[in-house]
């Protein structure tokens, strides 16, 4: 099986586990030993099944995610792409969808009888109106893990001014004001609640700016010419998007250390970020060739600080005129589109899988995807924003990637357990979320790294488990402290360093 990034194995298993704190070497029970049972086990679960406690690794300051560094190389992959799932309308077969968060709820704009208003959808409560700041349009461009949602809106009737706005549960959608000038729009929201987006000063010019609930909002600057845009913020505060140079429009990657960074072009005068990642990559679309004439050769890029812009090698088809990439998550994952022919999934290694349209139309456009594969954006039969036939509709994928050779994780079920339910052989109170799983590695035998992200703030690292076929993790302490439903988001990794593809199962 191809090997790539293997993890050392010269640290006697001792000192390992020792370094690991909390470990699992733990056992609560085995299976020749199973754990007494005062009532019956749910469903699902059996007496026998052998348990290691959760290792409650904490996030560091590198990698907030703890999802460790993506990788530009990786093996042979499969990649699976559902059918996309129609999210539905306001009212009036129009709808677009523009982000997703990590528990799979969507944002966007769809029309009503009269108007078009963001949205909010949820697998279980469907689309939701969020209405507007009084006028009669509104579009939602990002959502955080809270569910707080971002975009602009229409604050008079019969008007053209549009502002930034949040929208919370709580508090409903609340006008983020502008720095100075008359226009503002809001694009994107990380889990600190930090807005980033642009807007009209008082001189005119159009800034990037980042808002927070302390200090309102603050103008970005430019790279020395007339005006900027923000399209994209980070867990870590980074904030990406474009801005007039002497030379062009290039790319820029803001952060509170250093402040706005250029990031020059593909070789052209053009650069546009459109996102960025918990480990600092950036995506966009740029120029290749320095001509002043058209857009016909700009090509999607990642940035990285090693290795400086690339060009993503995902070349334009169908007759597009380009090929953008606009959305990226923690595993370096991208989507975008061909111009107005298809949207695409990327991952290096792989390439580009095209993603398919519904039934009734010809084409795909995405826009942003979670780090469990779920990619958001509308199927059309027509260019995007022009008159159709049949109005774009917002859609739902999923992706699947499994490495050549990677451990699979199915059969994943969780459990909470209140005291009293179950206990051990020595009289030890065995309550707390169980998860039971299934490990399977034809090319491995293992130990394996675990992550478990319990959904509701909670990352656990097991490292070096033995264990494969069906087993569970435990988790004592601390129980959900949470209303549910928790999304539990599990993965493995093999000593090659190939990782399994996500497992997720929801518990209260």
């Amino acid at each position: 099986m191809p090997v790539r990034s293997a993890r050392p194995r010269s640290t006697p298993r001792t000192a390992r586990t020792a370094r690991t704190a909390l470990v699992l070497a733990a056992t609560l029970a085995c299976s020749d030993a199973p754990p007494a049972a005062p009532r019956a086990l749910p469903a699902g679960f059996d007496a026998a099944l052998r348990v290691v406690a959760a290792d409650a690794a904490p996030r560091t300051a590198t990698d907030p995610t703890g999802a460790g560094r993506p990788s530009l190389a990786v093996g042979p992959a499969a990649v699976a792409v559902s059918p996309p799932v129609d999210l539905g309308t306001l009212g009036v077969d129009l709808s677009i969808a523009t982000a997703i968060n990590a528990a799979g709820h969507v944002v966007g704009e769809s029309a009503t009888e009269s108007e078009r208003h963001a949205f909010l959808w949820t697998p279980e409560g469907g689309m939701q109106d969020l209405g507007t700041l009084g006028g009669w349009f509104s579009a939602a461009y990002g959502i955080n893990a809270a569910g707080h949602v971002v975009g602009e809106s229409v604050i008079e009737n019969d008007e053209f001014r549009s502002h930034a706005f949040l929208w919370t549960a709580e508090g409903g959608m609340r006008d983020l004001g502008t720095l100075g000038g008359t226009n503002s729009i809001a694009r994107g929201i990380n889990a600190a609640g930090h807005v980033a987006g642009t807007s009209q000063t008082a001189s005119g010019e159009y800034h990037a700016f980042l808002w927070s609930a302390e200090g309102g909002m603050r103008d970005l600057g430019t790279l020395g010419g007339p005006g900027s845009d923000a399209y994209g913020i980070s867990d870590a505060g980074h904030v990406v998007g474009w801005s007039n140079t002497e030379s062009g429009i290039h790319a820029f990657l803001w952060t509170p250390e250093g402040g706005m960074r250029d990031l020059g072009t593909l070789g052209g005068r053009r650069s546009f970020a459109r996102g960025v990642n918990a480990a600092g990559w950036v995506i966009g679309v740029s120029d290749i060739k320095f001509e002043e004439a058209q857009f016909d050769e700009l090509h999607a890029f990642v940035w990285t600080s090693e290795g400086g812009m690339r060009d993503l090698g995902i070349v334009p088809q169908g007759g597009a005129s380009f090929g953008d990439a606009t959305g990226i998550n923690a595993a370096g994952q991208v989507v975008g589109s061909f111009g107005t022919s298809a949207g695409y999934f990327w991952q290096a290694g792989t390439g580009a899988v095209l993603l398919p349209s519904l039934p009734e139309h010809s084409r795909s456009y995405a826009r942003a995807l979670n780090d469990r594969g779920q990619v958001v954006g509308a199927s059309l039969d027509c260019r995007l924003f022009e008159t159709c036939a049949r109005g774009p509709r917002a859609v739902l994928w999923t992706v699947q990637v499994t490495a050549a050779g990677a451990p699979i994780v199915d059969r994943l079920r969780a459990v909470v357990l209140p005291p009293g339910i179950l206990t051990g052989r020595d009289g030890t109170d065995l309550s707390g979320v169980w998860l039971r799983v299934r490990l399977r590695d034809p090319g491995d035998a293992g130990p394996w790294d675990w992550r478990i992200d319990w959904g509701d703030g909670v990352v656990h690292e097991p490292q070096d488990v033995e264990r494969s076929g069906d087993f569970a993790f435990l988790r004592r302490e601390p129980p959900f402290q949470t209303p549910g439903p928790h999304i539990i988001t599990v993965t493995a990794t093999d000593p090659t360093g190939l990782t399994s593809t996500a497992a997720t199962t929801t518990a209260p």
